[in-house]
Order: structure tokens, then sequence, then C-alpha cells
């Protein structure tokens, strides 16, 4: 399947929000082709930043999804996505260039089929666990060590450069 900024076929569609520590929650929607076969998706994602491709692997029988996300029209840093099914949303977190940003909610479903999720009602309610929030914050204090900002000391406290 060839991925235009058009092209919104396949055989499934996902839907759901991505929560961004720094600002508020957006939703994402999109649609794939799924080839049973190799567990393989390839489709398009649209958000508030713009259109993207994405392609990556989903796997019913083991509750997982892992795609990359590459915008069409800004940069072309690929963000990859990791989910784990729990119950009927797909739960997981999403990373540019090896670091972490954010956490991630959404459904997949089949056309044809209604989301469970009132995703333009609901899409504030969705927030980072605890787990994620001390990844984010321990990530971000070794990135601004790393860029001479602040030293980290024994005990975790930043000291300003």
């Amino acid at each position: 399947m060839t991925i235009t900024k058009n092209s919104l076929l396949g055989t499934h569609k996902i839907k759901g929000v991505i929560i961004q520590p720094w600002r508020k929650n957006i939703l994402f929607e999109g649609s794939f082709e799924y080839q049973e076969g190799d567990k393989s998706l390839e489709g398009m994602m649209e958000d508030f930043y713009g259109s993207s491709s994405v392609n990556g692997t989903l796997n019913f029988d083991s509750k997982e999804m892992n795609f990359t996300k590459i915008y069409l029209e800004r940069n072309k840093n690929p963000f990859s996505y990791k989910f784990r099914k729990e119950r009927d949303l797909w739960r997981g977190e999403y990373r540019a260039e090896g670091r972490f940003c954010g956490s991630s909610f959404c459904e997949v479903i089949k056309f044809g089929e209604k989301y469970k999720v009132d995703w333009e009602r609901d899409v504030n309610k969705f927030v980072m666990d605890e787990d994620s929030i001390g990844k984010y914050s321990s990530e971000l204090a070794r990135e601004m060590e790393n860029r001479g900002y602040v030293d980290i000391t024994d005990d975790g406290k930043l000291i300003p450069k």
C-alpha cells in the first residue's frame, strides 16, 4: 500500500489520545492495512501536528502493537509507539530520538465497527500514570545534565550550572 496524504483506506481504524506532559492532550485518528500473516500494519494518521505515515506490527494474540510514525510535512524524526492491550484499550508510550515523550491510549477497530470511547468528549480524562511521570522526569533530568544545564547529585537533586 502506498501512503499518500489523502489515503485513508485500509482494514482497520485507530483513534486515541497523545498525553503530553508539557501541554494539553491531543487526539489522533487514522487507518491502516493489517496483514494477518506477518502481523504488519501500514497506514496513515492525523493529529494536531499534521499527517503522518505509520508502519509496524500488530499482534492480537499477544496483545502488542508497535509502530513508527513519521510526519509527512514536518521534521522527519520518527516517533516510536509501543502499546499493550488492556481490556478494550491499547495503552502505551511514545518516544522520539530515543527519549521518552509521553503516554498514549487508543482503540483499534475494524472498518464498520464503532468506537467504545467518545474520544472527543473524553480526551482530557486520560492522564499519565505515576511510573510514566517518573520516567519522563528522570529522562528529562538526564538530558538536561547531558546538555550541561545541571549536575545531578548522588541523591538525585539537580544543581544548576
